[in-house]
């Protein structure tokens, strides 16, 4: 017989009752012990009732987790619910920390914990809640990356987004960091836009690159006026820059920025990894390109033994999508990876990852980061 490595459980029930459910589904499945347990929650639970109700039935080495405003389970949209995910596998070995997003916070830990974690295959999972310097703890971010340290993650910008590491049935707020060695992460960006007009340039930004000030030498602003003419004092007043990021071409890539709102001046306020000299294109959703893109991956990637597929979606991209849209996405997911693969996720308001080349994190608010577990 086979030994399973992973496992996951959905709980849809309320209060505590969730989290006993969740504890005795991973039970059935690994009914002597269990390594490790990173949980999901909406924010319609307590965290600490969570943590205490599986410390107790389960008794992991290891217990994670974090709010998410909508959760993903074998190709379901959650919109109220806890997914555990247990991982048995026999050489993972997983440290975590929730940390306060200020200076030099996650830096000291990392350098710490990386002395402990020796050998050259090592992973980190990031989740910022959105409580303090998020440029910061990115940049410090981009350290690591130096380093040769596989990252992904995501974050929120509203503020109230909390996370939590079991220590004494306690639960933290801040940013989650968990740090693997012993597994195998394959991450990649799932496509699902094509580019309107001509490109442009970007000439100017501001502050640490949230602040796109001149498009082509004039009034960042001024691009969608270009394109949306009539439209445009429409578009603007109802603050509809969402619905159409900007896509960075690089190295033969598409990467996504999305813009969150204008200022008086005419610059765009945005989210995502943008430089001066950049050339960029408006976009168009296009689902169906989105599917493309993962079946190209999948294939590419060939067929794998048993894992989980963790996937990291768009709260804006569905915002854009109708909700039946929304659903029918990640139900094609699902028919696409193979049956040997776990399928949850969850949703945030951006995601990240390394960029090996050139050593620094990337970040896409309105794209779906998917990453393969094994």
């Amino acid at each position: 017989m086979i030994e399973k490595k992973f496992a996951i459980a959905l709980s849809e029930k309320s209060g505590e009752d969730a989290a006993k459910e969740i504890s005795l589904k991973i039970k059935s499945v690994f009914p002597r012990a269990v390594k490790y347990v990173i949980v999901f929650f909406t924010p319609h639970y307590q965290a600490h009732n969570i943590a205490k109700t599986l410390q107790f039935t389960l008794n992991p080495e290891g217990l994670f987790g974090i709010t998410s405003p909508l959760l993903i389970f074998e190709g379901r949209l959650i919109e109220k619910g806890i997914i555990a995910w247990a991982i048995n596998k026999r050489e993972a070995r997983l440290k975590g920390a929730v940390l306060k997003e200020s200076p030099g916070q996650l830096d000291s830990w990392l350098g710490n914990t990386l002395k402990e974690f020796k050998g050259k295959k090592k992973n980190l999972l990031s989740l910022f809640s959105g409580q303090g310097q998020r440029l910061q703890c990115l940049k410090e971010l981009n350290s690591a990356t130096a380093q040769g340290l596989d990252i992904i993650g995501a974050g929120y910008i509203k503020k109230g987004t909390a996370t939590y590491l079991q220590i004494a049935n306690a639960a933290s707020e801040g940013a989650l960091n968990i740090i693997s060695k012993g597994l195998n992460i394959n991450a990649f960006r799932l496509e699902g836009y094509l580019p309107l007009g001509k490109p442009f340039v970007i000439t100017k930004i501001l502050g640490k690159s949230e602040i796109i000030a001149e498009i082509n030498a004039e009034p960042a602003i001024n691009i969608y006026r270009h394109y949306l003419q009539e439209k445009f004092e429409t578009f603007k007043n109802k603050r509809l820059f969402l619905y159409y990021p900007l896509g960075i071409e690089e190295n033969g890539k598409t990467r996504l920025v999305s813009i969150r709102d204008y200022l008086e001046d005419g610059s765009l306020v945005c989210t995502g990894t943008v430089k001066e000299g950049d050339s960029a294109q408006i976009l168009l959703l296009h689902p169906d390109s989105f599917l493309e893109s993962l079946k190209k991956e999948l294939n590419a990637m060939g067929k794998s033994s048993e894992g989980v597929a963790f996937m990291i979606n768009s709260l804006i991209r569905k915002k854009i999508l109708t909700p039946a849209a929304a659903e029918e996405e990640l139900r094609w997911v699902r028919k696409y990876l193979s049956e040997q693969f776990l399928f949850l996720g969850i949703y945030a308001d951006y995601s990240f990852l390394a960029d090996k080349k050139n050593k620094e994190i990337e970040i896409e608010a309105a794209s779906s980061l998917m990453t393969l577990w094994t």
